[in-house]
């Protein structure tokens, strides 16, 4: 117990989410003693990212690896928020049936849902084999109610997880939850106060006595700052300007004539501009995204 209270208490260090599961998994590889721990962080899309890692010399880093979303299904997702913690033994292990009394015909199933010796999908283990990892146990990370992301403990030689242990990594992953919706609420505030004053600078910029193609060079910084944008495509009285990075001429032409006919005289915002648009494919070189903002209902002034 002293060994979990002084791996929390690293925790108070932290001043971001990244921070905070940097020394999550240094904190769980100590207090378990399995070979690697990571940190998976779930995107709005369901795809998740290994952000934090700590492992043994000479294995294979997982850093940086992304991973699709039916990686882990939205049943396992679901399983994960009702029963935190979860472990795996021996990636070889045989399951043990369930037996039901020869009587009992009309008896519902027995709902194992929190039950810490279930049995996982053979799939699951199929891939843990595939990965060389013999041993494994897994803490849901939460925010919001939601599935933020997962601590993953991986060994390569079976390895039991008793019931102590599980519920330390329990603890662990309930305190990492409260400070990951705590730190994600701050990041939030800041950056909305930081966009407030981007937003104010560049209302100042346009505002100033000078052509309004000049005003937006000059306010260039604060244009692509407030979008988190490269670069940008601005149309004035057909008159182009290329702010930042952004594609060759003719392909940046293309693409806001053509967002511009679908936007309908409202911003329109694409993430996957390639996959609907593959006339568009000499884009994706500067970006995969896109933001048409229109300047006027009639004419084709408008931001890309």
């Amino acid at each position: 117990m002293v060994m979990v209270q002084s791996v929390l208490e690293t925790f108070k260090q932290a001043t971001t989410e990244l921070a905070l599961c940097e020394m999550a998994v240094r904190g769980l590889k100590t207090l378990t003693g399995y070979d690697r721990v990571m940190a998976y962080c779930f995107g709005k899309d369901g795809h998740g990212e290994v952000i934090a890692e700590s492992l043994e010399a000479g294995l294979q880093p997982y850093l940086g690896l992304r991973y699709p979303a039916s990686d882990v299904p939205s049943q396992a997702r679901r399983q994960y928020l009702l029963q935190r913690v979860g472990a795996v033994a021996d990636s070889n292990y045989q399951p043990v049936p369930m037996l039901v009394h020869a009587t009992a015909h009309d008896v519902a199933p027995l709902d194992m849902t929190h039950c810490s010796l279930r049995s996982i999908s053979p799939s699951h283990y199929e891939y843990m084999r595939n990965m060389g990892t013999a041993a494994s146990m897994t803490i849901a990370l939460t925010s919001h109610r939601q599935l933020w992301g997962m601590l993953v403990c991986h060994h390569v030689t079976p390895r039991i997880a008793g019931s102590e242990l599980r519920a330390a990594a329990d603890m662990v992953g309930q305190i990492v939850s409260l400070l990951l919706t705590s730190l994600g609420e701050t990041a939030l505030y800041s950056e909305r106060l930081d966009r407030s004053h981007t937003l104010r600078a560049l209302i100042d910029a346009l505002a100033a006595p000078v052509p309004l193609q000049d005003a937006f060079v000059a306010a260039e910084t604060e244009l692509l700052k407030l979008v988190e944008a490269d670069g940008a495509l601005v149309r004035i009285a057909g008159t182009d300007l290329r702010l930042g990075r952004v594609p060759p001429p003719g392909a940046a032409q293309s693409a806001l004539l053509t967002l511009h006919a679908l936007a309908a005289g409202k911003p329109l915002a694409v993430d996957d501009l390639a996959l609907r648009h593959p006339d568009l494919d000499d884009c994706t070189a500067a970006g995969s995204g896109a933001l048409l903002l229109p300047l006027s209902e009639a004419g084709d002034d408008a931001i890309l």
